[in-house]
């Protein structure tokens, strides 16, 4: 019988950042409303993110298509989450110039603990609608 390499292993390990959630507050806003986003770590290390790093997209024609905003100001620093806590971030409001539909939050500078990039399925809220 043969066995594993120990230079093998590492394609062994669990490498999924499935385990991070990013939940809105509610599932329907008007313009201008402000939407609470909790971030949880569920994986099994730490992530680093800096939330003020944002993007709304819209679910249109079948696709979702990135929405130009304004730009805002944003410290450059990453906070850091252990497995199993939990973040909360109030500083997101729907523009007033937003039409209804179904729109997600992407967010943009989220990393695992070198520094990688994590996926951007990842790194998006659930869906929520904007009504009028």
């Amino acid at each position: 019988m043969g066995s594993i390499s120990s230079c093998n292993l590492h394609l062994l390990e669990p490498t999924s950042f499935d385990g991070i959630r990013i939940r809105t507050d509610k599932q329907s806003y008007r313009p201008g409303e402000a939407v609470i986003v909790t971030l949880k770590n569920e994986t099994h290390a730490e992530i680093r993110f800096n939330l003020c790093f944002y993007l709304f997209q819209i679910f249109r024609d079948g696709s979702w298509e990135e929405i130009k905003l304004k730009p805002r100001v944003c410290t450059l620093e990453l906070v850091g989450l252990r497995a199993g806590k939990e973040y909360l971030y109030n500083r997101i409001s729907i523009p007033n110039e937003f039409e209804a539909g179904t729109y997600r939050i992407v967010f943009t500078e989220m990393f695992d603990k070198n520094e990688n990039l994590i996926p951007e399925k990842n790194r998006t809220s659930n869906t929520f609608q904007v009504v009028h």
